[in-house]
């Protein structure tokens, strides 16, 4: 097996069981914050990320703005964006300029993060994730307790985690208990983990996993005996698997080779990839836009700067005509058509060539209706209406 993100809350204490999570996510945003702070084109940037995050929550409370849906955005939904970004830092872009659009008056992009945390559909109704969570955990033993000690509790909470713990109040402490428990499934005894077969086992858990902390993959992994092995991921995100080529290639030994790694095993996040040389000769149909950013087009397409290097343009030509013209103009400039590929979304043209290096490219162009589709719908919000957005992307072999 390959566990991954293991939530593993046996022996946690009272205190533990409030306080792991919130650190987490506070590390996390300070995280983020620090490469929002450090990287100049960071549409949040700022000499201080936090002081201006901190400026728009109040900003949102006291004069919450209304989306083109009619939906109010206050601080709330600030708060559960920013959370939801913080799974990925694929969504740290994304998140950055969610929030100076939200800063300008605009939520729309708030909003999405925010929905597609909570599972709210289009048309307004939810999936189960949430609710399916409480039935798993109760039906597992797993509930928290009131601590003996709210006040000095919500001190720490206070301390250790001032922005996602800045709602948390001592009677959210008292009543917590095991009342929904109670409702759900009655009493249900912990579900102790023991292992003693000789199945390969990998336990893998990120040092800066904010949902999942490291010290639940520790225990967990000493807790499943001998044949458990422990891989640090020293990264940023939750769930490691398909993001790392380091934990892909263990999980593919355990799974296909029954192969564990060895003790001590730590990944390191992929490097980005560089700009190739030739990027600067590349030629553009007149129709085209220059460069513009938009992070959540490719955080829906799952394309990280560990994957390519890639930009994105926009045009008011339709998917077909853009990507027509888009061909003729790096046939011209000396690239081999490799044809075109089903995506599999629909007002998509996926097509791929070689450079004249003998590099990859591939381009992705992506209609109008395309952001009205589930897979791009997180998208949408981002991308001006009866626009297509055409994507490049070097990919090294």
């Amino acid at each position: 097996m390959v566990l991954d993100s293991a939530y593993e809350p046996n022996g946690d204490t009272i205190e533990q069981q409030y306080l792991t999570q919130m650190v987490g996510f506070e590390n996390a945003f300070n995280d983020w914050a620090a490469w929002c702070q450090d990287d100049s084109e960071c549409p949040f940037n700022a000499a201080d990320v936090g002081t201006r995050w901190d400026a728009l929550r109040v900003q949102l409370d006291e004069s919450p703005i209304t989306d083109a849906d009619g939906r109010v955005a206050n601080q709330s939904t600030l708060d559960v964006a920013t959370a939801a970004a913080l799974y990925s830092p694929s969504e740290w872009p994304v998140l950055a300029d969610a929030l100076a659009k939200a800063e300008a008056g605009d939520p729309a992009g708030i909003f999405s993060l925010a929905d597609s945390y909570s599972g709210r559909n289009d048309d307004g109704t939810f999936n189960t994730l949430f609710q399916s969570i409480s039935v798993i955990q109760c039906a597992s033993g797993i509930s928290t307790q009131p601590p003996d000690d709210p006040e000095a509790l919500l001190a720490k909470i206070r301390e250790q985690a001032p922005r996602f713990g800045a709602d948390v109040t001592v009677e959210d402490l008292v009543e917590e208990g095991g009342s929904e428990c109670e409702q759900l499934t009655g009493e249900q005894p912990v579900v102790q983990l023991d292992y003693s077969g000789d199945g390969r086992i990998v336990v893998i858990g990120g040092e800066n996993d904010p949902a999942t902390p490291i010290r639940w993959a520790e225990e967990m992994a000493d807790a499943l005996g001998p044949n458990a092995r422990l891989v640090v991921f020293t990264g940023e995100g939750h769930g490691q698997l398909l993001t790392s080529t380091c934990i892909t290639e263990i999980q593919a030994a355990v799974l296909v080779d029954l192969e564990l790694p060895d003790e001590g095993t730590v990944c390191d996040p992929d490097p980005a990839v560089e700009q190739p040389a030739w990027w600067g000769d590349l030629a553009f149909p007149t129709e085209f836009s220059d460069v513009v950013s938009l992070p959540a087009v490719a955080a829906a397409l799952g394309l990280t700067d560990t994957i390519g290097y890639g930009e994105m343009r926009t045009t008011a030509l339709g998917s077909q005509e853009a990507a027509d013209a888009f061909d003729t103009a790096l046939m011209e400039a000396g690239f081999q058509s490799l044809g075109n590929q089903e995506l599999g979304i629909d007002d998509t043209v996926q097509a791929a060539y070689l450079t004249p290096d003998g590099d990859l490219l591939a381009v992705i162009v992506l209609g109008a209706d395309a952001f009205d589709t589930d897979e791009l719908s997180s998208a949408r919000a981002s991308v001006p209406a009866d626009t297509t957005v055409v994507l490049y992307v070097y990919i090294p072999q």
